[in-house]
């Protein structure tokens, strides 16, 4: 971080993946203390002492106000441990705290909000949830769901970066009310965003954004496009040497080829889900069919085989599902130009060109027994995907006390 010299760095929740001590001790390294609003210590309004709510940055002659802010949902996303002691408050207040501050006592030109929460994987789908919340008369500034809903009820921010939900988006989403510009890259530093902002310097309006790449906002860091930096290279070298250690030992062996071919009754598919299934004791499992990256050819198969296929470093999770959130969920995934979903333990019938709603014809469980609206199953599935990733934002809403994050 230090190196690459960023102006501001936001919290995200993985950063808890291994215990409180470890954003702590990047913060207290880095240039700047990670930029986050919503942090406080619990049963206080104190923000803990490793982060900032704001902070202003010169560019191009202007003074421009920074505020991060984090999803509240980390709280049931990071182990209790992990987070004992902390309090992750509402983003839309804390984004408006910042924004006051930042304009009134700063006398900053623009504001722009770096938050990790991210843009739906569909806009026009994120969009309608949008409308029928606001028809229903639910309180959007209470509990947003996603970036999307964030720049719509906050005003006065022109510019969000966002995360999270690891969804590239080569233009920015702007909120056909407000204006505001959401900008969001993919995850895991497959790709940078850049874009080039307009402000008209007589009244401090955000005009508008260019690219300056042909393919949009994104830039996708193609090994042969971008060659490492060398003193960078040199630095990581050793860690990168540790961390391919093993990967050619060979761990298991298949006489066919483990193929994605066939969507969701994919070989490959079905290897994976019985494998998480049969992990946890499932009832049934299901993951998104875009986290399975690689076909495997019969033979031998290596640590780095399997690495290929699953390189995200997801975790398993155990879910108490009723059956009206799984039948939701292949609602969602089987449309006609869905991602789909793949699955073991059930049998799953749908119509991909009825509307949602009616595309699943037949819900089982492997022995034919239906899958009852108000019974409780364990499913197993991806930390990813119950963070409301691939279009299953209201995986999110799920009780705590439900689900188990196995790590």
């Amino acid at each position: 971080f230090n190196a690459m010299d960023f102006d501001a760095v936001a919290v995200g929740n993985h950063e808890f993946d291994k215990g409180l001590e470890i954003p702590e001790r990047m913060s207290a390294a880095m240039h700047q203390r990670f930029l986050c609003a919503n942090i406080f210590r619990a049963g206080t309004d104190e923000l803990v002492d490793w982060v900032q709510a704001t902070r202003v940055v010169e560019k191009a002659g202007l003074r421009i106000g920074l505020v991060g802010a984090i999803t509240p949902e980390t709280a049931s996303m990071a182990f209790a441990e992990n987070v004992a002691g902390l309090e992750f408050g509402p983003v839309v207040p804390a984004l408006e705290k910042g924004r006051d501050h930042l304009i009134r006592d700063e006398k900053v030109d623009l504001v722009v909000a770096v938050i990790h929460e991210g843009l739906p994987y569909d806009p026009d789908q994120g969009w309608q949830e949008l409308v029928d919340r606001v028809r229903e008369g639910d309180d959007l500034r209470e509990d947003p769901h996603g970036a999307m809903q964030v720049a719509h009820v906050v005003r006065g921010i022109p510019i969000f970066v966002g995360g999270h939900t690891h969804r590239g988006y080569r233009e920015p989403w702007i909120d056909p009310v407000t204006q505001a510009m959401v900008f969001e890259s993919y995850g895991n530093g497959s790709s940078v965003g850049h874009a080039e902002i307009l402000i008209d310097r007589e009244t401090g309006q955000v005009l508008g954004y260019e690219t300056p790449r042909r393919d949009g906002t994104l830039v996708t860091l193609f090994s042969d496009e971008w060659w490492p930096d060398e003193k960078m290279e040199e630095a990581l070298a050793p860690y990168i040497e540790e961390a391919r250690a093993g990967l050619d030992e060979v761990v298991g062996r298949s006489t066919v080829g483990l193929t994605r071919s066939g969507a969701a009754l994919s070989r490959m598919g079905i290897f994976i889900t019985r494998a998480m299934r049969e992990a946890l004791e499932g009832d049934l499992a299901f993951t998104n069919t875009g986290g399975l990256r690689a076909d495997l050819s019969s033979g031998d198969i290596t640590r780095g085989d399997l690495m290929r296929v699953l390189p995200f470093g997801n975790a398993l999770v155990a879910v108490q599902m009723d059956g009206r959130t799984i039948r939701r969920v292949f609602e969602r995934k089987s449309g006609r130009n869905s991602s789909g979903m793949a699955f073991d333990g059930m049998k799953v019938v749908v119509d991909p060109d009825a509307p949602r709603g009616r595309r699943v014809l037949e819900l089982t469980l492997a022995d034919g027994t239906p899958i009852a609206p108000d019974a409780l199953y364990r499913v197993v599935t991806s930390d990813f995907l119950m963070e409301g990733n691939s279009g299953l934002d209201f995986l999110a809403e799920i009780p705590p006390d439900q689900v188990e994050y196995t790590g």
